[in-house]
């Protein structure tokens, strides 16, 4: 039968939230910690994808979410009317500066419409876009290589060739932005009236034909910048754009935006997934355990009051919507509070956390609403879960049950034999603490977590060592190189400039320097070498890397396909701090020649593997002639530089024929970051021979000094760091150093931020768990009044209760201590131990002082809380107490 007394159970509920200030306070507490948990890990983790993105944008240089290449005039007409895009701009490349202050810089000129360089973060910072026709727009870069101020109206001259028509014409500065070291490439952007009367010096058809023949890089062409109205499924939108407008496949390439991870989630690794949600998953236990302790305690406070409910004729339901509408309320309040303190927490973490990922830009970071949404959406889902059993068991009370309700867990009772020990005080306060095993189960598994995760992050903080680090970054204290090694991998242009090296090393307080030189080579892999990358490859070596990559490898082994030596040498300062995993590495004897150094080979995993060991013969070949080098380029390249040999198989017969020199392999070494930040291809293998190896196999083709190190008194240190500093930001913006102290420093950063967001995220947590403690020994005790007044009626000393109290939460502090220690353990094991595999400068180093250090403090809670609570309730006589 239905009842018409809803209104009646809402002023029940508001009554009993009124009649409930303490549990309201804890609940409110416990919701706003909870949502300040969610709240800073979305800040975080939109922070950080929000400002990685737009560092990813820099790089690509463009925010647009796609491109559409080399497209004629009627071609582009065809596809900005399509209905998928919402915005669309372009930009014309016409040539390449060919000044002689500009060789050293890769500098673009184009025409771009002002969508497009706003897009490529290219708007001007001094002056406007370029209006007349002899007007242009300059970076920073190429107004300091051409030595022209970085002043509006200044003259500058360019030379550089359209589809072999020479021009020279000299420009005024319009517009000046800020040029990108970082970036290989430098632009400057004419006025649309200019660059159309240049191009049109070529018909629009021949322009299509040369870039179709390799006789062009697009030069003349529009090259298209789109938005769609959503980030997401960019290369599908992109293509459906070309098959709607009558495009076959493949006649127009696109290029999709890759920092727009939403493009990439279907792509998403499983470790990363998994990462996710184990962060939410410990965010929601975590509230769970609290505030389903909260009701679950309040309900048993209560259990008479929902009896007498039953009685007066309230449905279950009803009775679960009274339990279900408190917690909403107490949502109410406690969720924006959270919301706002998250917010605050996350915004004051997350530049500080994007500050130790060295170019990251965390500007124009706002308050995204999806971060609010995501937040207050998990938090009242924690919530409404958390509630449910609670109001599920005070709706199935009856009321004859509530009445005669005394707190245990129902089951079997076990028959036990007589014991001397019955009456003792810590027997029965461990029996006690299992007496309702659920809320002893709650406490030590909330307290635990907050340990548990204060152990692995601290044991993660210890294991990260600064001198491993120091060792793999950097060798000596300072290193000098290009922009193109220290932050293009080494593509480009990595040459060292002597007079760079020549400043540096003639600086007072240089007390050892050395430098680094590397060659290209072909490489066929003999049957020992091939034998080696099988079982390599068998072990799990390129497993996870991505499939073309791992391909090449398999053709080696398959097809004879060409690897790509690097040929490194080094002087003897930086040879001595090689780390050598096999053999031994006689310096003096490897320099007499007939010796080379195998290095082990890392894939994505970081597992090395090395395919020749100490003893081994391997075969290195070189160029004795010029014409064996063209040859050779001929093979592999076109007239016009562009690769007619990519599979390195076709090419084989003609590597083969070159003349080759024989080594023994005296030790295999890995080399840090430091000095291998150089792409060389795929497949590649690399090798180390002495310089004057190096200078005799490369005399045809050359080499290249890309690094130098150096190793300098501390008292010159800082002297030298800012001449190096200077040198490079004003005098050659294309070169660049890395210093020990700056790693130092930007090491020291990071293990900051992991202390501030571990220590942060450990406090939430360990507040939440020691809420969740307080609560139930406070309310353990009230609800167990009468039980203590018939214990004193019966003899019982208050001396003997208060110890008995403080054995049960000692009690609790010990299983507490196993339980995490025990879990704690596991978790570094499965978490940490392989994280030293993966990262070079982590030690594995497990200890379990924060335990020892955090269980005083929780005893000291377990003495206090109920001695003081005790007190209170002692201050009611026994006769009132035994007449509740």
């Amino acid at each position: 039968m239905k009842n018409n007394n809803q209104k009646a159970v809402k002023k029940l509920s508001m009554a009993s939230l009124r009649n409930s200030r303490m549990r309201n306070l804890f609940a409110v507490t416990a919701i706003v910690l909870t949502t300040v948990l969610f709240t800073t890990v979305f800040t975080l983790a939109m922070g950080l994808i929000s400002s990685m993105e737009k560092e990813i944008m820099r790089q690509v240089g463009t925010s647009a979410h796609a491109g559409y290449k080399d497209l004629t005039r009627a071609e582009y007409d065809k596809i900005r009317t399509n209905s998928r895009i919402k915005e669309i701009s372009y930009n014309i490349l016409v040539g390449m500066a060919s000044n002689e202050t500009l060789a050293k810089r890769q500098t673009e000129i184009r025409y771009g419409e002002p969508e497009d360089l706003e897009w490529g973060f290219r708007k001007p910072e001094k002056g406007t876009y370029p209006r007349n026709k002899k007007e242009i727009l300059a970076d920073t870069i190429v107004l300091d290589l051409m030595g022209v101020p970085r002043e509006l109206g200044q003259k500058i001259t360019l030379e550089f060739d359209y589809l072999g028509h020479k021009h020279r014409d000299t420009f005024t500065v319009s517009g000046i932005y800020q040029g990108d070291p970082m970036l290989g490439a430098s632009q400057l952007y004419l006025s649309k009236e200019y660059v159309e009367e240049v191009i049109a010096s070529v018909d629009e058809s021949e322009r299509k034909e040369m870039l179709r023949s390799g006789k062009s890089l697009g030069e003349g062409l529009i090259q298209a910048e789109v938005f769609f109205k959503s980030s997401r499924n960019i290369e599908e939108n992109a293509r459906k754009v070309l098959m709607e407008c009558g495009f076959a496949d493949n006649e127009i390439d696109i290029g999709v935006n890759w920092a727009y991870l939403s493009a990439k989630a279907e792509s998403m690794d499983v470790q990363t997934v998994l990462g996710v949600v184990f962060i939410l998953v410990l965010i929601g236990i975590t509230g769970y355990l609290v505030i389903y302790n909260i009701f679950q305690i309040s309900i048993v406070m209560d259990i008479r009051f929902y009896g007498l409910l039953k009685t007066l004729g309230a449905t279950r339901k009803q009775i679960r919507f009274l339990v279900r509408r408190q917690a909403l309320i107490l949502s109410a309040a406690g969720i924006p509070a959270g919301l706002i303190l998250g917010w605050l927490l996350g915004i004051k973490l997350t530049p500080v956390m994007l500050g130790m990922v060295s170019g990251v830009y965390g500007d124009g970071f706002t308050a995204n609403p999806v971060i609010f949404m995501g937040a207050a959406i998990f938090s009242l889902i924690t919530v409404l879960i958390s509630c449910r059993r609670p109001g599920k068991a005070a709706a199935c009370v009856s009321p004859v049950e509530a009445v005669k309700y005394v707190e245990c867990d129902k089951g079997k009772k076990k028959k036990q034999k007589a014991a001397s020990h019955r009456g003792k005080i810590s027997r029965m306060a461990l029996a006690n603490v299992f007496r309702y095993k659920k809320k002893a189960v709650v406490v030590i598994t909330s307290l635990s977590l907050g340990i548990i995760l204060l152990l692995t992050i601290y044991s993660a903080v210890r294991g990260f060592s600064i001198d491993k680090y120091m060792d793999e970054m950097i060798y000596g204290d300072l290193n000098i190189g290009t922009t193109d090694y220290f932050h293009n991998y080494g593509t480009g242009d990595i040459e060292l400039p002597e007079e760079f090296f020549d400043t540096v090393n003639d600086m007072d307080g240089v007390e050892e320097s050395g430098s680094a030189y590397v060659s290209f080579f072909p490489f066929p892999m003999d049957e020992t070498g091939k034998e080696r990358l099988r079982q390599g490859m068998e072990r799990g070596f390129l497993k996870d890397s991505i499939a073309d990559f791992r391909k090449t490898y398999e053709d080696v082994l398959t097809q004879d396909r060409i690897m790509t030596e690097r040929r490194f040498a080094f002087d003897p300062y930086i040879l001595k701090q090689l780390h050598v995993t096999e053999g031994e590495l006689d310096i003096e004897k490897f320099n007499e020649g007939g010796y080379v150094l195998a290095v082990a080979q890392m894939d994505i995993n970081n597992k090395n593997e090395s395919w020749y060991h100490p003893g081994d013969k391997v075969k290195l070949c070189r160029y004795d002639t010029r014409e064996q080098y063209d040859k050779r380029q001929e093979e592999i390249y076109d007239a016009y530089g562009n690769p007619v040999d990519t599979s390195g198989i076709v090419s084989a017969r003609g590597v083969r024929e070159l003349p080759w020199d024989e080594y023994e392999v005296m030790a295999v070494v890995e080399l840090g970051e430091g000095v291998a930040g150089l792409a060389a291809g795929s497949p590649e293998i690399s090798m180390i021979v002495p310089k004057e190896e190096l200078e005799r196999t490369a005399a045809v083709n050359g080499f290249q000094r890309y690094l130098a190190c150096f190793r300098i008194g501390e008292e010159h240190l800082d002297t030298a760091e800012a001449a190096v500093e200077k040198y490079t930001t004003q005098i050659n913006p294309q070169t660049d150093y890395r210093s020990r102290k700056e790693l130092r420093k930007e090491f020291m950063q990071m293990m900051e931020v992991l202390k501030l967001i571990g220590g942060a995220l450990c406090v939430v947590v360990g507040a939440v768990g020691i809420l969740n403690y307080v609560n139930s020994t406070l309310t353990g005790i009230i609800t167990r009044r009468k039980e203590l007044a018939m214990m004193k009626s019966i003899g019982m000393t208050d001396r003997q209760q208060q110890k008995m109290l403080i054995f049960e939460g000692l009690y609790y502090v010990i299983f507490i201590g196993l339980i995490s220690s025990a879990v704690g353990s596991l978790v570094s094991l499965l978490i940490l131990r392989p994280l030293s595999r993966t990262l070079r400068w982590f030690v594995y180093d497990f200890t379990l002082l924060p335990v020892a250090l955090v269980l005083p403090f929780m005893a000291i809670l377990a003495v206090a809380i109920p001695v003081l609570m005790y007190r209170r309730v002692n201050r009611i006589s026994i006769v009132e107490r035994l007449r509740e």
